[in-house]
C-alpha cells in the first residue's frame, strides 16, 4: 500500500491535469466567443445598415401620407384618400395665375401650379377647362336642408331648451325631422 502522502500528491496532480485541461478548454472557449464576438458585431453592423436602408425605403413610401390608417380605402390598399385638403383660396390663386400667365403669353404648366399652390391638379385642370365652375368644394352627400333652414330649427330648439322642455336625441330628431318634412312641403 501506498502512503497517504503519495496518494495525496497523486490526487493532487490529477486534479491540477485537470484544472489546466479545464483552463484550455476555457482559453479555447474565449478564443471563440472573440471570434464569435467579431463575427456577431459584423453581422450587427450589417444589421444595421439593412435597418437604415428599410426605414428609408418606408420613409419613401410614406412621404405623402398623413399616417398609416388616416383615409385609407376599403381593405387598407392602395393609396389613401384624400379629400378636402386643401383650401379654396390657394385654387383661385392658382387660377388667377393660370388666366395671368395666359394673358402674358407665357406657358405654365398645371402640374407645376397644382405643386406650388398645393392643390389637386385633377381639380385645377377641370376648372381650367371650364368642366366644372368653381365653387365650394365638398365631399359627400348635399344636405337636405339649407344653412337658413338649418339655423331657424337651431333656434326653434334653443328656445324649446330656453322654456323648460328637455332635449334628448330623439326629441332633437323628432323635431328636426318634422320641421324638414314641412319646410320641404313648403318649397313644393
Amino acid at each position: 500500500m501506498a502512503n497517504k502522502k503519495e496518494v495525496r500528491g497523486e490526487e493532487r496532480g490529477r486534479r491540477k491535469e485537470r484544472g489546466s485541461e479545464r483552463s484550455k478548454k476555457d482559453e479555447t472557449s474565449r478564443g471563440r466567443t472573440d471570434r464569435q464576438r467579431k463575427q456577431e458585431a459584423g453581422e450587427q453592423m450589417i444589421r444595421k445598415e439593412c435597418r437604415g436602408k428599410e426605414e428609408r425605403q418606408k420613409e419613401r413610401k410614406n412621404k405623402g401620407k398623413r399616417s398609416e390608417n388616416a383615409n385609407m380605402k376599403q381593405g387598407g390598399k392602395g393609396r389613401p384618400n384624400v379629400y378636402n385638403q386643401w383650401k379654396e383660396d390657394r385654387m383661385i390663386g392658382a387660377l388667377e395665375e393660370y388666366k395671368e400667365a395666359l394673358e402674358k403669353g407665357a406657358k405654365v404648366s398645371v402640374n407645376h401650379l397644382s405643386r406650388a399652390w398645393g392643390v389637386p391638379r385633377a381639380t385645377l385642370q377641370r376648372r381650367v377647362r371650364g368642366e366644372v365652375s368653381g365653387g365650394q368644394h365638398s365631399s359627400g352627400r348635399k344636405p337636405y336642408l339649407p344653412e337658413e333652414a338649418e339655423r331657424e330649427l337651431v333656434a326653434i330648439l334653443k328656445t324649446l331648451a330656453q322654456r323648460g322642455f328637455p332635449l334628448t336625441k330623439r326629441t332633437v330628431q323628432q323635431v328636426a325631422f318634422d320641421y324638414a318634412a314641412k319646410y320641404r312641403a313648403s318649397q313644393r
